[in-house]
């Protein structure tokens, strides 16, 4: 019989065993939720009417009943709520659609509250998404000054899938809260202000990620985001970071 050094066997049974790990070990980079890859989808969340109609084009609408447009106008009696549900839709490179569920509730001649709840999905050529958002603002300075004052939080939950880089798809959370920021009564636009952002959940692979960071507000419908070291420039209108 012949006798197989131990040298022999034990190297064999390296080689299996790390053979064995290397097959166990995952391979695919979407278990890896980037802060670039969060950046996107906080972006997308604060976009405007001309991509995802998320949260600066939900505070042109504040913007507009406090002014008068096509949702009417907060006016009469404080503390009678009124309340209105619509369908926003939009096709293209940049597509959405939503159901929205608006209300508003006069404070006193100066103030009211603004909120709505939203369920819908939309489709960049960064991003898609199928979510749901609340939010409640104060809007005040009705009466004063060229800017409305809001504050306020804005939730929004739901799948996302990103295009770019290691296309993670992910389940998220993601909070954005503010204590002032600035519209232009003019142009319902947002002028100045900051919040703060968190943006949390778990890739489709498992794994759990959390960021937070600081949203500055530039005018021009750009806003610059701080999170993890990095800052990203954000176009607002199209809602993407850069």
């Amino acid at each position: 019989m012949r006798i197989v050094p131990l040298v022999f066997l034990l190297t064999v049974a390296a080689l299996v065993w790390v053979g064995c790990k290397d097959e166990d070990a995952p391979t695919d980079l979407s278990t890896s939720m980037t802060a670039d890859d969060a950046a996107d989808a906080i972006a997308s969340a604060l976009g405007g009417s001309q991509a995802t109609s998320g949260l600066t084009a939900q505070l042109e609408e504040g913007a507009s009943v406090a002014g008068g447009g096509t949702l009417g106008k907060v006016d009469g009696t404080s503390g009678v709520l009124f309340d209105t549900t619509v369908t926003r839709q939009r096709t293209g490179t940049y597509s959405f659609s939503y159901t929205f569920q608006f209300s508003w509730n006069l404070v006193n001649i100066n103030q009211f509250t603004f909120a709505y709840a939203m369920h819908g999905v939309y489709d960049t050529p960064r991003m898609s998404s199928d979510d749901s958002a609340t939010a409640t603002f104060q809007v005040s300075n009705l009466l004063t000054g060229s800017t409305y004052l809001v504050s306020g939080i804005y939730n929004r939950y739901g799948t996302q899938a990103s295009k770019v880089r290691n296309k993670v798809s992910f389940r998220s959370t993601f909070t954005f809260s503010t204590t002032d920021l600035q519209i232009d009564k003019a142009t319902r636009r947002i002028t100045s202000g900051t919040g703060t952002v968190t943006f949390y959940g778990q890739t489709s692979t498992g794994n759990i990620f959390s960021y937070t960071g600081t949203v500055v507000f530039m005018g021009n419908q750009s806003a610059t985001l701080t999170m993890s070291g990095n800052t990203y420039t954000l176009n607002l209108a199209l809602g993407q970071a850069g």
